[in-house]
């Protein structure tokens, strides 16, 4: 029972892993960021082409809450994003019938006793199988418009899933992750923080 009970506990574990990104951000630490006042898009350039929409929406939200304001072309502020989704490839191996553990061994002090134990001779199985994942890399660059310099780079590293809905907002939330860390802070309305 005990197994078992530790067996669940890992794989809750490797699910909540698996659920959250892996999100890593950098800017340019010799920017002046508060002179810059607007922003428009590059090239979006996503895997599904919805989510290039959605990408759009999440960054003019946030930018817009931090005073920027979207102009069609010549921004101070350039966005770029870019995605790239593959398989990844793994095998796991499960055992079954390990026998009555691993016995008496070795002890401290005395010289090798009887190899591995008396637990091993019994039947044990293993099997092995192939697991697919699919894996997404989100990055999303903020260029200065006037030099085409670097600014702002936000990457997001996650397990996809199958399910459209569950993947639009992970997108949307590694996109307002990332920007949270972007060195312009959001605008306070009526003494509310936005």
């Amino acid at each position: 029972m005990k197994g078992k009970a530790m067996i669940g506990a890992a794989l809750a574990f490797a699910l909540t892993l698996a659920a959250s990104a892996e999100i890593r951000t950098d800017f340019n630490h010799h920017a002046d960021f508060a002179r810059y006042h607007t922003f428009s898009f590059g090239k979006l350039n996503t895997s599904n082409p919805l989510d290039a929409s959605r990408i759009k929406r999440v960054v003019v939200r946030d930018l817009e809450m931090r005073g920027l304001q979207m102009v069609p072309t010549g921004g101070d502020l350039v966005v770029f994003a870019t995605d790239k989704v593959k398989t990844e490839h793994d095998l796991e191996t499960m055992y079954n019938g390990i026998g009555d553990g691993w016995g008496d061994g070795w002890a401290w002090g005395d010289d090798w006793v009887g190899g591995w134990g008396d637990g091993m001779d019994g039947m044990s199985t293993a099997t092995t199988t192939e697991v697919s994942q699919r894996r997404g890399k989100f990055v999303l660059d903020l260029f200065e418009g006037s030099s085409k310099k670097l600014l702002f780079r936000g990457v997001a590293d996650q397990n996809v899933s199958n399910n459209s809905g569950k993947d639009k907002k992970m997108l949307d939330k590694d996109a307002d992750d990332m920007l949270k860390k972007l060195p312009i802070k959001p605008e306070k309305h009526g003494g509310m923080k936005m």
